[in-house]
């Protein structure tokens, strides 16, 4: 029985890191719904921001709404927990309730029980009472349903591991009930940079072979020689070492178009367009932009979508421009 080392690998990676991620979040999960905070940091416009300070009336913990461009309340009200708006309304919580508040903190919607709402998984709409109650926060409308799950159509291309260890890259087609080997060569590993394949898309794959790397597109087409010494995808991001260096692509025009050498190898794509993705150093973590800049603030922990960091007893929430801004702190 053959045993795939670098596929344990990886799972143990994969599960290390979540370990990781498990330990600094956990003190927070008492207070903060992490899912509910990347989904809102991903869909707002960052015209407005969100953190906890010390309430002057009674002294607790309460969250309040601010202007961006004013940097003062745009709600006098403090929460018991509220999250970044999305267009024209917010999720809170009050009195062990959850809320849809608009921009002026009148209530659009209360919830009727104390579960937290969540997300539906295509259009992003907000669900109250177990999805019986569908919101668009964007509009602060409410919505007659959604759609409960997206399936997507079989892809065309497919990596296949033979008996040796080595792959192989086929195309399959459906309607012919046939498969076609594009490269016609085996490879030590194949990686591609979409979970799905499709015809009508630009996939690109890394192709392993005598320890070097290429690029190459799905239909077969070569984009550069098999000659790197290292190679991943991250994001929408192509990464070629060369001369000890981690130079970063973008596929754009049938072409990589290079956008920063530098010394940093990041780990994680992020949300933001100008954040190439999430790096670590002595066990912290920080943020690569597509300038070269890094922030002036180390992590304890980033998420992988670069939605939030933790450092210490506080949490933060980083913006569409890849900047920091507090958002909690115990």
């Amino acid at each position: 029985m053959r045993i795939n080392y670098l596929k344990l690998i990886i799972i143990f990676l994969f599960m290390n890191n979540i370990t990781i991620a498990q330990n600094f979040i956990k003190p927070f999960e008492d207070k903060i719904n992490f899912n509910l905070l990347s989904e809102t940091v991903l869909l707002s416009d960052s015209e407005t921001y969100v953190k906890s300070e010390k309430s002057k009336e009674n002294s607790k913990n309460l969250f309040y709404y601010y202007s961006n461009k004013t940097k003062k309340k745009i709600i006098k009200e403090g929460f018991e927990m509220a999250y970044p708006f999305v267009g024209k309304t917010a999720i809170a919580k009050q009195n062990n309730h959850w809320i849809l508040i608009d921009l002026e903190g009148k209530v659009v919607y209360h919830s009727k029980n104390e579960t937290a709402p969540n997300f539906s998984s295509f259009e992003k709409f907000i669900l109250f009472e177990y999805g019986k109650i569908v919101y668009n926060l964007k509009t602060g409308k409410k919505e007659n349903g959604y759609i409960y799950c997206a399936e997507p159509s079989s892809p065309n291309y497919f990596i296949k591991e033979l008996d040796n260890g080595k792959f192989i890259f086929i195309k399959y087609n459906f309607i012919n009930n046939n498969q076609e080997e594009i490269f016609n060569t085996e490879f030590d590993s194949i990686h591609k940079q979409n979970f799905l394949m499709f015809e009508y898309n630009d996939n690109l794959l890394i192709l392993k072979k005598n320890n070097k790397y290429g690029i190459s597109l799905a239909n077969g087409k070569e984009i550069t020689e098999i000659k790197y010494d290292k190679a991943a995808f991250i994001g929408n991001y192509v990464m070629l070492y060369e001369n000890k260096k981690w130079n970063y692509y973008l596929f754009e025009n049938k072409k990589l178009n290079l956008i920063l050498t530098s010394d940093i190898k990041c780990e994680d794509a992020t949300y933001q367009s100008n954040v190439i993705g999430v790096f670590e150093s002595d066990k912290k973590f920080n943020l690569l932009k597509t300038d070269g800049q890094i922030l002036n603030k180390y992590f304890d922990y980033i998420s992988w979508d670069g939605t939030f960091g933790i450092s210490g007893d506080s949490v933060y929430i980083f913006d569409k421009n890849g900047d920091y801004q507090l958002y909690f702190s115990k």
